[in-house]
């Protein structure tokens, strides 16, 4: 950490000189230092008493010889320093934990065991150390010295070299895992041209290997254990820590084409990606680099397939298997009554969207084509709209989104599929496809013909009216075929997905009320779009005939409904309305814009949809600020939500029944 430190401090005139100046100084510290941290490694080797002193001397010294350029450059000199004194504390108070694990491996025959029990502590000290460095000289080019990502390399092979019997005896467990780790081998000989994009692979790949080391440790373990027990809190922080990590890389120098992005607005797109809304306060083909492009894409899929589904096939994938709590938690997220049925849905849930994605990339892909751009561009951005069509997340390589195929029926058609296949959620495609495969399979679940029903209607109903009202507004100037083509896509992504392919700054009033009805909606659950689900919405129509009729008694399609579900269906849509309320509340105390279009872009935030009048990227730091709250309750809410109504608690307690007027 001090010789990367020392390359990047700018300290004009003193012993380390300017950033990206090595002076004799810094490569006599830099040799010592180093030289010193080998007879350190070699102590702890040998198991030598001195070791510990050795590496003790070795932080502090460190960290007092980056005290006086402290004035002239805080930033790197803090880092460093802070980094020293924990691990100097770190090397002082892991001496007993360290001779209990020596003894504890004593214990064991497994040449393994006692490797692991022993060096577990450095390795994950030595890991931490590694992606710091990668972080700092590649994320955020602390220096542009070629012996910056030279000694970065150096580290991350050392320490790999160090983690060599762990790496080895998942190889020898796992065929999958030995595949992986040749696919790494892969790319690496790729990119092995030029050593940044080679320390950051190595980087990403010791972040996971010591992603895996903590969740296999003691305080990964039990943190598991809590959250297993309380799967929306899992959900919640699962988002929420995705978010903040997709934030802090998107204010890499790597992810702008200029000057790096600002923390708020890098985590406001984040969240935006994560929670696949589309509301923009950056332009993302001009703003963001490939890099940073690629960034959001990753967020959009992690966030548009679920953290826990994502990793729930992670695991079977590497391990083969799911524990009986992981198992239990995941049902639950997904509402699956029958034992081991998650398995099969979480499978399918990640095959089925690879394989739609992948089509719909290639038929995207041949679109853009014929539009001139070259194939290698045409590719990136068939994939790209292609993954944020089906999360419905509505970003797009282009400043006006889709309108240059408002012209293009068939396009909009590849567009309106991907949108509607992700809004109805993977257990209706599931049953869809069963049902495709099968046709004497049994008749479809009360579930799936609530969501395609519902789904038809809302989408008829949105059609109709916005090809009515806007026939010559925002469809002017198109050809009959064009205003149907363009009135029916815009139904079909004002619910969820956020593209559009008219300009929506001229629409009527009375469209603007019933996009934010539609956004309200939203798609369906387990779906990758937001809002209170097209269910909710249907059992709540289906109980006011009921309640018209004094019967508790509520019927849909054949079926009556537990009037449980009834109140969790009211609980869920007031919250969302007490959310949009205060959100549109908190942005009309602050934004000197008009009611309308602050309702409208806060229901689409709390919806998840993107659609937007231009607003969000006027708003200031605050406004952003209540705008990334809504996105977030909007996509990890209404889920979290019905887990908490779900859950069954004992009653201690019971009043006498009283009526009360209502209505």
């Amino acid at each position: 950490m001090g010789w990367i430190g020392q390359l990047a401090v700018d300290a004009p005139g003193g012993y380390f000189g300017k950033a990206d100046e090595l002076t004799d100084f810094g490569w006599v510290y830099g040799i010592a230092s180093l030289a010193l941290g080998a007879i350190a490694a070699a102590g702890y080797a040998l198991r030598a008493r001195w070791a510990p002193g050795c590496l003790f001397v070795l932080i502090l010294g460190t960290a007092l010889i980056f005290l006086p350029p402290l004035a002239a450059d805080p930033i790197v000199c803090l880092g460093v320093i802070a980094w020293q004194l924990g691990a100097a504390g770190r090397t002082m108070f892991d001496a007993d934990e360290t001779s209990s694990s020596t003894r504890r491996a004593g214990a064991s025959d497994d040449w393994f065991d006692l490797w692991y029990l022993r060096w577990r502590s450095a390795i994950e000290h030595a890991l931490i150390l590694s992606i710091g460095c990668t972080t700092g000289v590649v994320g955020f080019a602390l220096t542009h010295l070629t012996i910056g990502p030279v000694s970065c390399l150096v580290i991350d092979v050392l320490v790999l070299a160090l983690a060599a019997p762990l790496l080895w005896r998942w190889a020898s467990r796992s065929r999958r895992v030995a595949f992986l780790l040749l696919g790494l081998l892969l790319i690496l000989g790729l990119v092995a041209y030029d050593p940044r994009p080679l320390v950051g692979v190595l980087g990403v790949y010791q972040t996971l290997l010591l992603a895996v080391m903590v969740r296999t440790g003691p305080l990964g373990t039990d943190l598991l254990r809590q959250f297993l027990a309380r799967p929306a809190y899992l959900l919640m922080v699962s988002f929420a820590g995705t978010c903040v990590v997709g934030g802090v890389l998107l204010t890499f120098p790597s992810s702008s084409t200029g000057r790096p992005i600002e923390i708020l607005d890098a985590l406001f797109t984040a969240t935006s990606a994560v929670c696949v809304t589309g509301l923009v306060v950056l332009d993302t083909p001009t703003v963001f680099s490939p890099f940073g492009q690629v960034l959001i894409l990753l967020l959009i899929q992690v966030g548009g397939l679920g953290i826990m589904v994502l990793s729930t096939f992670a695991t079977l994938l590497i391990a083969g298997r799911l524990g009986l709590r992981g198992q239990q938690a995941l049902e639950e997220v997904l509402e699956m009554n029958a034992p081991g049925q998650a398995y099969r849905l979480a499978r399918f849930i990640v095959l089925s969207t690879l394989g739609i994605e992948a089509v719909g990339a290639f038929l995207l892909a041949l679109a853009f084509r014929q539009y001139g751009f070259a194939w290698s561009e045409a590719v990136w951005r068939g994939v790209f709209h292609s993954i944020s069509a089906f999360c419905n997340a509505g970003f797009a390589l282009q400043s006006d989104s889709l309108i240059m195929f408002q012209r293009d029926p068939w396009t909009l058609r590849v567009f309106e599929a991907l949108i509607i296949a992700g809004g109805l959620g993977f257990v209706v495609l599931a049953a869809l496809w069963t049902r495709g495969r099968d046709p004497k399979a049994p008749r479809t679940t009360l579930q799936v013909r609530v969501v395609l029903w519902m789904t038809a209607a809302l989408l008829l109903v949105g059609f109709v009216e916005y090809a009515v009202v806007e026939w010559e507004r925002t469809l002017v100037g198109l050809s009959v075929a064009d205003k149907l083509s363009n009135a029916w896509f815009q139904s079909v992504t004002a619910r969820t997905a956020g593209f559009n392919s008219v300009d929506l700054m001229p629409m009527h009033a009375g469209t603007l009320l019933t996009f934010i009805a539609l956004m309200f909606v939203g798609a369906s659950p387990g779906g990758t779009g937001g809002g209170i689900k097209t269910t909710t919405f249907a059992v709540l129509i289906a109980a006011l005939p009921a309640v018209a009729r004094g019967d508790v008694a509520i019927a849909m399609l054949g079926r009556e409904i537990p009037p449980l579900t009834v109140l969790r269906a009211s609980a869920i849509t007031v919250v969302a309305t007490l959310v949009a309320v205060l959100t549109t509340f908190s942005l009309a105390l602050t934004q000197p814009v008009d009611l309308g279009r602050l309702g409208f872009e806060a229901v689409s935030a709390l919806g998840t949809v993107g659609l937007s009048l231009n607003v969000t990227p006027t708003l200031d730091p605050f406004g952003r600020f209540v705008i990334i709250v809504a996105m977030f309750l909007g996509r990890v809410g209404p889920v979290s939500l019905a887990l908490l109504l779900a859950r069954k608690g004992v009653r201690r307690i019971s009043y006498p029944t009283s009526r009360i007027m209502v209505g």
